[in-house]
């Protein structure tokens, strides 16, 4: 689960941190594994006490599975304790590359403005946007036409026109919308199952009766 380092480099604290979690996971998985076999051996132990008549070793079975099953949530609460750890890690790890990456690029903007002031900067856009203003003029004085120019009223007549024309067919393909109706679903919580030996030993009678 953990991954192997490269012969000769040195892993990082959180790199070493995150293997030491996924170690201690590995090793939690083998013994949740080998309690819920004890588990199974115990219920069918139950069983057999049961169909043979003898009520006290089954409650005894019952009991130690019981127990079993407590320490066998107990460890996956811890698993899943060291898995939350392993993510909150990684996510630190990943948020500090990512601060150092802005650290540089702060750096790499200041050294980019070392040596000017506002007002040089200042200066300089107020040249760039009258540079801008001369070229508009000019570009607008070549642009005048030099024949005969249209009559303007004839133009803005058909816009009109043509505005109207458009709006009379939006209206026309207007079509009403539905509202769709959403359902909805409760949604009910499982009630709490409480274990109980004694409860445990009828229903196991009842289903091999």
């Amino acid at each position: 689960m953990g991954n192997q380092q490269p012969s000769g480099v040195q892993p990082s604290q959180t790199t070493q941190t995150i293997h030491d979690l996924q170690d201690t996971q590995e090793t939690l998985d083998k013994t949740l594994e080998k309690i819920n076999k004890d588990i199974e051996e115990q219920d069918q132990l139950a069983r057999k006490w049961v169909r043979e008549g003898n009520k006290t070793n089954a409650a005894m079975a019952l009991k130690r599975k019981k127990a079993l099953q407590a320490r066998y949530e107990k460890i996956n609460t811890q698993k899943m304790n060291l898995e939350h750890m392993e993510g909150k890690v990684g996510e630190a790890a990943v948020d500090m590359e990512v601060l150092k990456a802005q650290q540089k690029a702060a750096k790499a903007l200041k050294n980019a403005y070392e040596g000017k002031t506002v007002e040089d900067i200042e200066a300089t856009m107020m040249d760039i946007q009258d540079t801008i203003q001369d070229h508009e003029e000019i570009s607008n004085a070549l642009a005048q036409p030099l024949g005969t120019t249209l009559d303007d009223d004839d133009v803005l007549n058909e816009l009109d026109a043509l505005k109207d024309e458009l709006n009379e067919e939006q209206m026309t393909d207007l079509k009403p919308v539905s509202k769709r109706k959403i359902s909805t679903t409760k949604v009910t919580k499982p009630a709490k199952v409480e274990e109980d030996v004694d409860e445990d030993m009828k229903a196991l009678e009842a289903e091999l009766a």
